[in-house]
């Protein structure tokens, strides 16, 4: 199945896209934020369509629901839904931005001009620059989209941001990997947690992964401690391993929750990481690599849903989780996806000098997330057994997701499917 694009013209720095709203960071140091669930719903477009554009672009959480698994795998449901997705592939979706439709407003940022990352957490805004790392709120309720009175989290350089369990991981460079606090229930000075260049960081369930931009990484392994009485999870440090205690090998490295990966010249290694197994399957090094397609070098790397993303030197590749590939073309200013979120978790955006493509992968809600190789599994959608239940998976890895609105949680499927 291709993937859908959705092209904005205009010149931008960075996106970031959350509750019903896009955050477009131009390249003069404004921000746009649009109403992204009036751009996508008014969207003139045969009703015939509405579905896929909906699920496409607004609410990937319709079609990833374990109440749909069955109906999914319906081989005429299948197809029709194939259909859908496939017809509206060969629709140019543009939006200009001189069009004002949805527009919510247009501000100088509040934050420092340009900033090296980006990420939203519990309807706050955190950004990641050379001077530290700074918040400010974007809670629907202050007067302009992003609140105008920032505040400064941390003062060490924050070259890229990750967040979950009340913490905002940055990898600081050089002085390596860091945890900032920012609830009140875990308030404490930042934390060095790695003490090794540290250039990017995500999470992989409690623990943390970081890479720098040689050959080397490390996970840094947390157990989590039910605070009896408190009403939250803590974590403790257990162990580091290095990602050649990981793969028996170095290359590039990035994770995401239950996936690892290690590119070398032309070589995928997997790893699959399940915290809740028992130690010896808890880390599991997949013994068949996936040959890459490009034999190049691979600057960055990231993992969602849909499959897991390569960045190289003039283009972006997608080995998606149904073994399709997909590339973007050209050498783009920024790209980002959002695998922590719930509506947006199939989507990725590239910026370009002059535009932003967002992409949506929709193949991933029709596959058997447990036999999965490429891309993180999907938790909340099937039945994973045993081994995968989802009492066993700690409520806070999923109440932690970016998107939080929760006029948005409950689905009207009559309304969903009566153009189906």
């Amino acid at each position: 199945m291709r993937p859908l694009k959705l092209s904005i013209a205009g010149s931008f720095w960075d996106s970031q896209i959350y509750a019903g709203r896009l955050y477009l960071f131009t390249d003069n140091g404004a921000i746009r934020t649009l109403d992204w669930d009036l751009v996508v719903s008014g969207w003139q477009i045969d009703q015939r369509l509405r579905l896929a554009m909906e699920c496409a672009f607004r609410r990937s959480d319709y079609l990833y629901s374990s109440d749909l698994s069955l109906l999914l795998h319906d081989p005429e449901i299948k197809r029709i839904l194939f259909g859908k997705f496939d017809e509206l592939s060969e629709h140019d979706l543009i939006l200009e931005t001189a069009d004002t439709k949805g527009l919510l407003g247009e501000q100088d940022t509040p934050f420092p001009f340009p900033h090296s990352d980006s990420t939203i957490y519990q309807s706050q805004m955190y950004v990641g620059a050379s001077t530290g790392l700074f918040r400010a709120t974007c809670d629907k309720r202050t007067v302009k989209p992003l609140s105008t009175k920032p505040e400064k989290k941390w003062d060490g350089p924050s070259i890229s941001i990750a967040a979950s369990y009340g913490e905002i991981a940055v990898a600081a460079g050089d002085y390596g990997l860091f945890e900032v606090p920012i609830q009140r229930l875990n308030a404490r000075s930042p934390r060095a947690t790695i003490e090794k260049p540290c250039n990017k960081c995500s999470w992989n369930f409690q623990s943390i992964y970081c890479t720098d931009s040689a050959q080397s990484g490390w996970l840094a392994e947390f157990e989590k401690i039910k605070t009896e009485g408190e009403g939250y999870t803590s974590r403790r440090f257990t162990k580091e391993l290095s990602s050649e205690d990981i793969f028996g090998e170095q290359g590039f490295t990035w994770s995401q929750q239950d996936k690892m990966y290690m590119a070398t010249q032309d070589r995928l290694r997997v790893a699959r990481y399940i915290p809740w197994l028992d130690r010896e399957q808890r880390l599991v090094r997949y013994r068949e690599t996936i040959p890459l397609p490009q034999n190049d070098q691979v600057l960055s790397g990231a993992v969602a849903n849909f499959g897991t993303v390569l960045e190289y030197k003039d283009s972006i590749l997608v080995l998606q989780s149904d073994n399709g590939i997909f590339t973007v073309t050209g050498d783009p200013v920024a790209w980002r996806i959002f695998p922590k979120s719930k509506h947006y978790e199939n989507q990725l955006h590239v910026v370009f000098e002059d535009r932003l493509e967002i992409y949506s992968f929709n193949h991933d809600y029709f596959l058997n997330q447990e036999n999965k190789r490429l891309g993180t599994t999907n938790f909340r959608f099937g039945n994973f057994g045993s081994r995968y239940t989802w009492h066993d998976v700690a409520e806070a890895d999923f109440e932690d997701l970016l998107d939080e609105d929760p006029q948005a949680d409950d689905i009207d499927w009559k309304t969903v499917f009566e153009s189906a």
